[in-house]
């Protein structure tokens, strides 16, 4: 799978993914940003109690703001140790 895709078909199965989030996310400190997610499938919320959602380390983005997935590049080669 190539390229970015709807973010309702993303993997909901813990592994880590790059998403898209606009402008108009919801999130004032984001504009236009790319990040590695994973489903969190439960958290809690004081303001809105458990959900379901995306989940980045330190990131603040819990919920569906993302509107667009890709999976992870493959890592760049690494040389030979000498």
């Amino acid at each position: 799978m190539e390229g970015w895709q709807p973010i309702g078909t993303a993997p909901r199965d813990g592994r880590t993914i790059l998403v898209y989030l606009p402008t108009d996310a919801g999130h004032l400190t984001r504009q236009d940003d790319v990040i590695a997610v994973s489903w969190a499938g439960v958290f809690w919320s004081r303001a809105a109690g458990w959900g379901a959602g995306w989940e980045a380390p330190y990131s603040g983005i819990k919920g569906n703001a993302p509107t667009h997935w890709r999976l992870l590049p493959d890592p760049p080669e690494r040389p030979p140790f000498e």
